[in-house]
């Protein structure tokens, strides 16, 4: 099951990592090329293009330009983009956190609407907050 659209260009779904080749390395090594759904994962770690990404995730803090060029290139691309509490609060649609030994998270659907992003209701409920 899945919740997000795969492109269906490429007939894959692309995770992107920003800024963290720590997770980056972890990902890739364990899921880059996995079947899923009908087609594959992708493991990707971006610089600058995001052309490929299905969900982007941005590891550390960015500076304004590089919120600013995201945003606008991101804005009709139906991308959902993943960060930590705390960190690129204007791109994070989904807030990862964690609670005693537990990984929680927190939707924010008013900025996944701006960017056209329909995450399933069975996700949202998932989440701690959703706002």
């Amino acid at each position: 099951m899945f919740f997000l659209p795969i492109k269906q260009e490429s007939n894959s779904y692309s995770i992107c990592i920003k800024n963290n080749s720590d997770i980056y390395e972890i990902l890739h090594k364990k899921l880059d090329g996995s079947n899923f759904s009908n087609g594959k994962l992708n493991i990707l770690q971006v610089k600058e293009s995001y052309k490929k990404c299905s969900l982007l995730y941005l590891g550390n803090n960015l500076d304004l330009k590089d919120i600013t060029d995201i945003k606008k290139y991101l804005l009709n691309q139906k991308v959902l983009i993943v960060s930590k509490k705390g960190i690129n609060k204007p791109l994070a649609m989904i807030i990862l956190k964690t609670k005693g030994n537990k990984i929680k998270f927190d939707a924010n659907k008013t900025l996944m609407e701006t960017f056209k992003i329909q995450l399933s209701s069975k996700v949202l409920r998932l989440a701690d907050e959703v706002f």
